[in-house]
């Protein structure tokens, strides 16, 4: 299965990876699957990759306020690692990945 998730979603999808250091509890198990989305698009083609093949998904952004169980995650799982901040006037756009 993680050689077709790559093919469709990128090379730096990575298997069984520890969502401990992405969470700022710094506890829970590992993601079947885990990629860290470095833009929008990236995250969006990953996540139909991941409808295409059938698998749960769960997107989150800088890991605070989640918990995740010792178990761990089935499926893919998405951390957005898109950090941009832009201001026009009184408008904010933040990505979903910035830091709180």
């Amino acid at each position: 299965m993680i050689e077709e998730l790559r093919a469709k979603a990128g090379k730096s999808v990575k298997e069984n990876e520890s969502l401990a250091p992405h969470t700022t509890m710094k506890v829970g198990g590992p993601a079947q699957f885990f990629l860290e989305a470095k833009t929008a698009d990236e995250a969006a083609v990953a996540a139909n990759a991941a409808k295409e093949l059938g698998l749960p998904l769960f997107v989150f952004g800088g890991g605070s306020i989640m918990l995740v169980y010792d178990e761990g995650v089935k499926g893919l799982v998405i951390k957005m690692a898109n950090r941009g901040l832009k201001i026009e006037g009184v408008s904010v756009t933040v990505d979903a990945g910035a830091p709180s």
